[in-house]
């Protein structure tokens, strides 16, 4: 399976203006979420908020998020060991880009703390994936972003795709995937 620009914009093309609107809003309000949770160490709380991501769609994220700040960072009941022993490192001052690991966690993470940022980087999960293959696919198919380079090469049809709509990478992303998701009547964030 190709990943192209073309796929990529006839989702964005098909977007409705509020699809396009939650799309441009996605990563500055999750900014704004984490700043609930931390005030001033809000990129703190986006590091946090990555580390419990996988496996959860948004709304349980938050819970979880919200869950360790109540627990004052224990994080009992928040999730997966591994990602819960990440997301209390944050808390307790790591440096959120030492502690992440995988190319879509830290693109989140980037992405909450820069929405607008220069960096560019394009959060590839099932439904990232699925928009710019052209079709819905499954887990097996999606394994091909474990190998060296894939990534990068899905990462590049968003950058190209923004590039030619005049929007960042990171929202042409967030765009794409409101519209997928209302038109798949899904909300996992995979």
């Amino acid at each position: 399976m190709t990943p192209t620009v073309e796929n990529v914009i006839s989702v964005y093309l098909a977007a409705t203006d509020d699809e396009v609107s939650e799309g441009m809003a996605w990563y500055p309000d999750a900014g704004c979420f984490a700043e609930t949770l931390a005030g001033d160490f809000w990129h703190r709380a986006a590091g946090v908020i990555a580390a419990l991501s996988p496996m959860s769609d948004w709304d349980n994220n938050m819970a979880k998020a919200e869950q360790l700040y109540r627990q004052n960072g224990e994080g009992s009941g928040c999730g997966l060991y591994r990602n819960v022993a990440k997301a209390i490192a944050i808390y307790n001052g790591e440096d959120a880009l030492d502690v992440l690991g995988g190319d879509k966690v830290r693109s989140f993470y980037l992405n909450i703390v820069e929405p607008d940022g220069d960096h560019q980087t394009v959060v590839i999960d099932r439904h990232a994936f699925d928009i710019a293959v052209g079709c819905v696919t499954d887990d097996k198919s999606r394994s091909v972003l474990a190998r060296k380079g894939e990534y990068d090469r899905f990462s590049d049809v968003y950058r190209k795709a923004a590039l030619l709509a005049g929007i960042g990478a990171s929202q042409m992303q967030a765009i794409t995937w409101v519209a997928w998701r209302n038109g798949k009547g899904t909300t996992w964030l995979g």
